[in-house]
């Protein structure tokens, strides 16, 4: 299964999230919600001998657009257990944006 940190864990590499907007209102970022929710799953961690780097984009894990991801669902209301069901959902095959 992947891998979630908690909010109060996460160390993105370079400065977090500075290149995307995240909504600070609940509303608009449920109006990015589907976006929110690809970032997570495409962007997950796999360990190497090196450390942990992002399944995707390669960058140290958690890269910028997983803490993006992250930030979008947990200002539209979601917990990390939501998000780790929707990360086994979609590496069961059934992702909710198709």
């Amino acid at each position: 299964m992947g891998a979630l940190v908690r909010s109060d864990e996460m160390q993105c590499a370079g400065d977090p999230v500075d290149d995307y907007h995240v909504p600070t209102d609940r509303l608009l970022a449920e109006r990015d919600l589907r976006y929110g929710q690809m970032a997570v799953v495409i962007h997950q961690g796999e360990d190497w001998p090196s450390g942990k780097f992002c399944r995707n984009c390669h960058a140290q894990w958690p890269c910028r657009l997983y803490c993006w991801g992250f930030a979008v669902l947990t200002t539209a209301g979601w917990t990390t257990t939501d998000m780790r069901h929707l990360v086994q959902r979609a590496e069961a095959g059934d992702a909710p944006w198709s």
